[in-house]
């Protein structure tokens, strides 16, 4: 990364253990229920694919697009959300890898 102009901030195999940690703990926190992650499109995906992978319960996972234009021209204040309806209790990956930040 360093060649292109990047500097290194966090080494891969730091990410790599905080998100088995962070897998680890949400198995422990949950592990009678089927929890929903909500993955924002395009950014988070990747994230929560290595999240997901790591996890030791059932889960379930779906995927949001917020958009700040409407009809692709005039730019909102505000962000809409392109999703289902949901009727259970549900975490956004944005909102935990905030809380481990």
């Amino acid at each position: 990364m360093e060649q292109q102009g990047f500097k290194t901030l966090i080494e891969a195999g730091d990410i790599q253990r905080r998100v088995r940690e962070m897998a680890e703990d949400i198995s422990i926190d949950y592990p009678k229920s089927s929890p929903l992650f909500i993955v924002l499109l395009k950014g988070a995906f990747i994230f929560a694919a290595d999240l997901i992978r790591n996890l030791d319960i059932q889960h379930e996972i779906d995927f949001i697009t917020l958009f700040s234009y409407q009809n692709g021209t005039k730019r909102f204040s505000k962000c809409g959300c392109d999703s289902n309806g949901y009727r259970k209790p549900r975490a956004t990956v944005r909102r935990l890898v905030r809380q481990t930040v």
